[in-house]
């Protein structure tokens, strides 16, 4: 399969609910710059969500845009 001739760009949801919440989210960001042909565009805000469902911890999510 070749490349496509131009970037494809795609929108990617990102959570965590577990741990160091936001680290996870930056890892997470830090770990899709790192692959070769990847190109992080933009990250949105991050922003808190209630879960769904029963004893969860809150959401951090975040939109991530790549090429």
């Amino acid at each position: 399969m070749t490349a496509p001739d131009a970037p494809v760009r795609a929108y990617l949801s990102i959570g965590s609910n577990l741990g160091d919440r936001l680290a996870h989210l930056q890892s997470a960001v830090t770990g899709l710059a790192a692959v070769p042909g990847i190109t992080v565009v933009a990250v949105s805000p991050v922003f808190e969500t209630d879960p769904v469902g029963p004893d969860q911890p809150d959401y951090l999510n975040a939109v991530v845009v790549v090429e």
